[in-house]
């Protein structure tokens, strides 16, 4: 149910406010000053306050900059009352952050539609708030995950490039054995190391996938180099 606190001093106006606020279904508390209209706000966290402006001791105004200065009531539906007709004093109050501003004496409708109006233009704006929270919330984790997948995919490729690196020293130094025209007992050891190592070579192409980063124009010219020996 919706809370309403009602801060007003003559309680005349506070219980009249009141009963047609309840034949609404809201849940009504009133205050007959501002500092015990504070103490409200901190114990019940209501949903929207009416409030007077022109009270003994804490008046509407200093409510209200006092509400607006704390992050826990700052956002609180705020709709100030007065007798005062005075421009000024209007746009003194919505200066401040008031939602609304109505003039005594005001009508049943002009008070609740005040009132709906406000409570929906708060609950529009806490939807879209949470909204923006969730998808901001999704949007760290997903960032969180491609730097944890970035971090991982450069050590498996810093890991790779340095067994690629060992593979292709290895087939270099058979190629250039071969091309010495060894005999032929020893022709057929290199030709033994060097399947092995094509072998282990193609395991770690079928593991990784990341030849076009590793493979420069020299690596490319001696694989080159390795076909046309073997064929």
């Amino acid at each position: 149910m919706t809370t309403i606190l009602v801060i007003e001093d003559q309680q005349p106006i506070r219980e009249n406010i009141a009963a047609i606020l309840e034949t609404e279904g809201y849940n009504v508390i009133g205050a007959k000053d501002g500092s015990f209209g504070l103490r409200l706000v901190r114990e019940k966290q209501p949903d929207l306050i009416v409030c007077d402006i022109m009270m003994p001791g804490i008046d509407g105004y200093g409510v209200l900059n006092a509400l607006r200065h704390n992050p826990m009531t700052a956002a609180i539906p705020f709709i100030f009352l007065s007798a005062r007709t005075d421009k000024l004093d209007q746009r003194q109050g919505m200066n401040l952050g008031a939602d609304d501003y109505l003039t005594k004496p005001f009508t049943r409708h002009e008070l609740l539609d005040s009132i709906r109006a406000r409570l929906q233009k708060h609950t529009m704006i806490m939807k879209r708030s949470q909204s923006a929270q969730r998808q901001t919330s999704y949007l760290e984790e997903k960032l969180t995950a491609l730097e944890e997948h970035s971090i991982e995919s450069d050590r498996l490729l810093e890991q790779f490039s340095d067994e690629f690196s060992g593979l292709i020293s290895n087939i270099n130094l058979v190629v250039q054995l071969l091309s010495d025209r060894t005999a032929n007992d020893v022709l057929d050891r290199y030709l033994k190391v060097l399947k092995e190592e094509c072998h282990r070579g193609v395991e770690l192409l079928n593991q990784h996938r990341v030849l076009p980063k590793l493979v420069d124009d020299k690596t490319a010219k001696l694989l080159d180099r390795f076909n046309e020996l073997m064929g």
